[in-house]
This record gives C-alpha cells, structure tokens and sequence, in this order.
C-alpha cells in the first residue's frame, strides 16, 4: 500500500511524535496501518543506525552517531532487514527516525531504494522548527553525551559551515531550503513543530485523530546553560573513565529545578538565521540574511545571549558542590581500589 518514512531532522518535535505512534500502535493497527517495531525505544533510529553500519563509506558525522548509539544499544545488528522483510505491501507501514539527517546523498537514495523495492508507493515527511530553536537544542543534547565547544563557539562554527555544507556534512539538515529537497524523488510533506503536530502527522497518513496522548516521556527536556555549564565540566574531566559515578552525578542534576534561562541566539542574529535558513523563506530575503550573519560573524560582538539570573546562581552553586565532592571521591576511590585489589591478591596467595 504505502510506506511513510518521517526523516526528521533532530529537535524538530520528533520524540513527541514517535511516542505518540508507539503508544497508540495497536489503534493504528486497527485501520490498516504499522508502525514497525523498533526494537530499542519508540523510534527506529536503531533500524537506521544498523543500515549506516552496512555502508563502509557513510560521512564522518553518521559514523559518530553510530559509535554513540552502540554505546546504549549495543544489538542493533540485522535490524534494517528484518524491518524490510516485515513490510507487508497491502498495508501502510511509518517509519520514524531522526538518524536519517545523517546519511548522505548516496545513503539517503540507498535507503529510499530499498524501500521502493519492497513498495514502490514510498512517502516522505518532514518536521520542522525554526532553525534558531534547533541549533542551541542539538547543542545541549550533545553536550549531554560529549565535550562540546563553548556555546558561543559551536554557534560561529555551525554559522560559519553551513552556507557550504553538503548532504551528511555536520548540521547541514539545518537548512531548511535544502533538507526537504534531498528526498525529492518521492512526495514530501512538512510538518511545523508544535502543540498539533501529531494530529497533522495523521492527517498525512490518512488516519483520523485524535490519538490518547504518550505521557511523560513524548518530550525531551531541556537543561539551563547553567546545567550545561557545570556537566560540560565534569566531561572535561572524567569523560571515559568513571561512567557509572558520571551517570550518578547527572541524575542528581536533573532533579535540580531547571533555571529559566536557556541558550539562545542573539535575538537580531535568530531572526536572520531563521530567515536565511527556515524552510520557505524568499530567496532575496534567505540572500539578505545570510549576507547579515556574514557581518555578525566578523564583528566582536557575542553571537549569543544569556544573562545569569538568581535561579542560575543557585543551581550552579550546587552544581558546583556536587562537582567538587565528586572530585574528591574519584580523588580517593582510586587509591582504595588498588588497595583492595592488592589484598584480595594476597588473599587469594
């Protein structure tokens, strides 16, 4: 019948909508249409991470991913063509993994290749949010799992990059004038981030809403720039070695009640990087802007904004006292360990 392939990108609302398709996969099923198992969580990145695993020559930033997504999901192996040898024709089966923004232009023919040899009626849909949202919500999530860059200097880069990206380069699904054009050869919807995304998903599918909501876990939450701050810390000094203690150190943070203040792009640079990248923007309006942020870029002035409020001085206070007794306990635990270790081989003599 069909096959629908939401692609992303990232920060776009995706998580809410694969968790509003997963819990609601039996009502699906009900008027003829799959949301294909997925194996670990409620989107299909781990099917897509096992397809970039089968191409020896997918772009640098697609194998960072896959390195990443072994890490917390080690079995992904053999996922990609079991989802394909599970198709069944006559109905209509959605997948859904923001993973897609990374392949480049020969992963993504690849990829919708092998899905028109199982039903050639292959549909797209894309997700989409301003560009100037996307880019510091990318950024704390990665800063979540990797050192990053300050802030401000991940914005110049990924400024400075993306007027000459190409498809699977870093961030190049940022441009919203090029990410929904790469999957031209089948029929392409978009769909604006926000309160009624899901009920517009379904309304390209062909199913009639509305559907009982995901619960909790449909949205990813956003940490403070204190918060990023004072995480980005203990990375820099413990990333690789002490994971579960790191795993510790930021469940507590998550419990702290998160500050107001998130990053964000200076607001006259967040309207021109909206205008010179959104998806629809006039191409003398996309020219002008990106002519703007040229000259933001050389100027001295902060490309970002983030004024430290009370709240951010008290999490980062705490913060600060959690880094320091963690510190001290990796400090100490070291020379314990070897200690023990010590006697247990005497013991063991």
């Amino acid at each position: 019948m069909a096959i629908t392939v939401h692609v992303g990108p990232p920060k776009t609302g995706t998580s809410y909508v694969q968790a509003a398709l997963a819990a609601n996969r039996q009502q699906l099923a009900e008027v003829g249409v799959d949301y294909a198992p997925a194996g670990a969580g409620p989107n299909h990145n781990g099917v897509l991470a096992d397809f970039i695993a089968s191409r020896p020559d997918m772009p640098e930033p697609a194998r960072d991913l896959l390195d990443r997504r072994r890490r917390v999901d080690p079995d992904a192996s053999g996922r990609w063509q079991r989802l394909l040898a599970n198709v069944d024709p006559r109905r209509h089966t959605v997948i859904s993994a923001e993973f897609c923004a990374f392949l480049d232009a020969p992963g993504i023919e690849a990829m919708l290749g092998e899905l028109s040899a199982v039903d050639e009626d292959v549909r797209v849909v894309v997700t989409w949010r301003a560009p100037s949202k996307m880019l510091p919500s990318y950024y704390q999530q990665v800063a979540r799992v990797q050192v990053m860059p300050t802030f401000e200097a991940y914005v110049g880069e990924v400024l400075r990059l993306l007027p000459h990206a190409v498809v699977g380069s870093r961030e190049w699904w940022m441009d919203g004038d090029v990410f929904p054009k790469v999957w031209g050869q089948f029929p392409v919807s978009i769909i604006e981030a926000g309160p009624h995304m899901v009920d517009d998903f379904l309304a390209v599918i062909g199913v009639p809403g509305p559907m009982e909501p995901a619960g909790d876990q449909s949205r990813n939450e956003s940490l403070s720039a204190a918060q990023i701050a004072v995480w980005q810390a203990h990375l820099a000094r413990h990333e690789g070695r002490h994971p579960s203690a790191l795993a510790r150190v930021r469940t507590r943070m998550r419990r702290l009640p998160l500050a107001e203040n998130r990053l964000a792009l200076r607001q006259d640079l967040a309207a021109d990087f909206d205008a010179a990248y959104g998806v629809g923007s006039a191409s003398a309006s996309r020219a002008a802007a990106k002519q703007r942020i040229v000259q933001a870029l050389a100027s001295s002035d902060a490309l970002t904004s983030w004024t430290a409020t009370a709240q951010d001085d008290d999490v980062l206070r705490r913060l600060g006292a959690w880094q320091r007794l963690f510190d001290a306990a990796v400090l100490f635990r070291t020379p314990l360990l070897k200690l023990r270790r010590g006697a247990l081989a005497v013991k063991a003599r």
